[in-house]
């Protein structure tokens, strides 16, 4: 298989469409979450050992192949440090495989959902973040 050689800047990272097969590049590992069309495993990068998180999106089963590539050409604009950046994207026959950062921490979602109470200076600094990422998210 040809790799594609269309290429984009972000950060320290190169976003390239692939067309390589993924397990030259990443070890696929656990499963984080699985859904109907997507499960998200846990990669790591063969040449720099580093952890990332691949969203295996199976093809079929009515998924439209334009809002895959949506999706990805989406997440390839996107860059703020409170939004997961895309590394990489493969593709083969049966999925779309879609490389992440992978965050440790907890989604704001369950922060919020647990806290009883939030100061005004959590809570303001809270909306900073999410309205800056949204703002970025959207200038896109």
């Amino acid at each position: 298989m040809e790799k594609n050689t269309k290429e984009k800047m972000n950060h320290s990272f190169i976003i390239k469409a692939s067309k390589t097969n993924i397990y030259n590049d990443y070890q696929i590992k656990d499963i984080f979450k699985t859904e109907t069309n997507y499960e998200l495993r846990k990669a790591v990068n063969l040449k720099t050992k580093k952890n990332f998180v691949v969203k295996i999106l199976k093809r079929g089963k009515g998924r439209d192949e334009t809002t895959i590539h949506l999706e990805i050409e989406i997440l390839s604009k996107l860059d703020h440090p409170n939004i997961l950046r895309l590394v990489d994207w493969y593709e083969d026959n049966k999925n779309v495989y879609i490389i992440t950062e992978l965050y440790s921490g907890r989604d704001l979602f369950a922060n919020i959902s647990e806290q009883k109470f939030y100061s005004e200076f959590t809570a303001s600094k809270i909306l900073k973040q999410l309205i800056s990422a949204l703002k970025s998210a959207h200038s896109n």
